[in-house]
C-alpha cells in the first residue's frame, strides 16, 4: 500500500546550499517530505519518499530529481492475493549492453501457497525512466513449482541512457510484477592498431 524511504543527500562542497525536490512522472504515487532541502557544508540530509500503490498494479518508472542530480526510480506495484512472486535480475557484467547487443537476464517464479499446476503468463518490458516503452514480449509457461528460467532481449536500436527490463507474471485474480535496471553504453570504436593486430590474427589463422 506505501512504503516509506530515505535518502540521504551530501553536500561536499564547502557552503551551505539550498536545493529544490521534484519528481517525473510519478504524480499520485510519490509523496515527496520537502521540496527544497538546506544542507550545511559537508553535511547529510535525509529525503523522506513515500511510494504510494495506487489499485492498478504494473511497473511504474520516473525519476526524483534533487538539486539537478537524478534518482532513478522503479515501482513494482502487486495484487493484494499474492499467490506467485516473481524476480527478474539482469546478468550482463554491471549492468550494462553496449548497443544493438543483447541483455540477458535470469526469471525466478515463485509459488506461495499450495503446491499447484498453473498456466501463468509472462509479459516482458523495456521501458526507460520516462515510461516510454521501447518492447513487448508475452509467453505462456506452466508451474507448479520454484522455476528459474534466461531470457535474452535484443535492445535494437535503443539510444545510449539508462532503463528498465520489467516481468509482470500474470495468474488468475492477481499480477507479480519485478523490475531490473540497466544501462545501454555506445559501442567504442576499435583503434587502428587494434584492426591491425585482428587482421594480423586472421592472416596466420587462414595460413
Amino acid at each position: 500500500t506505501t512504503s516509506q524511504q530515505k535518502i540521504q543527500v551530501t553536500n561536499l562542497g564547502t557552503s551551505t546550499v539550498v536545493v529544490g525536490v521534484s519528481q517525473q512522472n510519478l504524480t499520485n504515487h510519490i509523496i515527496l517530505g520537502n521540496n527544497t532541502l538546506t544542507i550545511p557544508a559537508k553535511g547529510t540530509v535525509d529525503l523522506d519518499v513515500v511510494f504510494v500503490a495506487l489499485s492498478e498494479p504494473g511497473i511504474f518508472t520516473g525519476k526524483i530529481f534533487i538539486g539537478g542530480h537524478e534518482v532513478l526510480v522503479s515501482l513494482n506495484v502487486k495484487t493484494k492475493l499474492l499467490l506467485f512472486d516473481s524476480n527478474i535480475v539482469v546478468l550482463n557484467p554491471q549492468l550494462k549492453v553496449t548497443q544493438g547487443g543483447q541483455l540477458n537476464t535470469l526469471v525466478t517464479l515463485i509459488p506461495l501457497g499450495d503446491p499447484e499446476r498453473l498456466d501463468v503468463v509472462l509479459n516482458f518490458v523495456i521501458k526507460d525512466y520516462a515510461n516510454k516503452v521501447y518492447l513487448t514480449k508475452s509467453e505462456t509457461m506452466l508451474v507448479s513449482n520454484l522455476t528459474e528460467v534466461r531470457r535474452t532481449f535484443d535492445t535494437g536500436l535503443l539510444i545510449p541512457g539508462d532503463y528498465v527490463i520489467g516481468l509482470q507474471l500474470v495468474y488468475p485474480n492477481g499480477v507479480a510484477p519485478s523490475s531490473a535496471h540497466f544501462r545501454v553504453v555506445a559501442k567504442t570504436a576499435m583503434s587502428f592498431f587494434g584492426k591491425v593486430i585482428l587482421f594480423l590474427i586472421m592472416m596466420i589463422l587462414v595460413i
